[in-house]
């Protein structure tokens, strides 16, 4: 007997691809509401193991309030950098506060035309969090968005943008 209820168990019981199911469970968009719902309520009945985590992740997106962190960083880190750590964990403890982590890479071209990435929707972040970004212009740039900003390795004679207190517990680093 079956112990463990897959994707796959929850797509067949509603006549959906396991794709669909996945958009759902994974919250990606693409997925109709009426169908979201189908989907969702199956995972609770069905007893998903993460039917949970789902579904309080999507009734607080639902809520209208911002659910994503922005990481900014001027490259991106190799395997050994301490950033790749920070990356992961960071994204690990804020999934399970139904949080999302979106990465982005500012440009040089970024920085001389003091614009944000193209991908990165203010409206839709609740903090910045920014590894190695050591020009001081657009690091201002940045906190003037009235998000939180946390620096992680910024020029050390930069203090102005230190207005929201910081608690990293969760990032016990090896």
């Amino acid at each position: 007997m079956k112990n463990k209820t897959t994707i796959q168990d929850i797509a067949d019981s509603l006549n959906l691809s396991r794709a669909t199911v996945s958009k759902v469970v994974n919250h990606s968009p693409g997925v109709s509401d009426d169908t979201r719902q189908a989907v969702l309520a199956r995972l609770q009945e069905l007893n998903y193991k993460n039917a949970e985590r789902v579904i309080t992740m999507h009734t607080k997106a639902i809520s209208g309030k911002p659910r994503n962190f922005a990481f900014l960083m001027h490259t991106l880190p190799g395997d050994l950098h301490v950033g790749s750590t920070i990356m992961t964990r960071l994204e690990q403890e804020i999934r399970k506060e139904g949080y999302s982590l979106t990465i982005h890479t500012i440009t040089d071209e970024d920085f001389a035309n003091m614009e944000l990435p193209p991908n990165l929707y203010i409206d839709q972040t609740v903090a910045c969090v920014c590894l190695e970004l050591f020009h001081s212009e657009y690091s201002r740039l940045l906190c003037s968005l009235g998000l939180p900003v946390l620096f992680i390795d910024a020029p050390a004679n930069f203090h102005e943008c230190l207005q929201y207190p910081v608690v990293l517990s969760f990032l016990s680093l090896p």
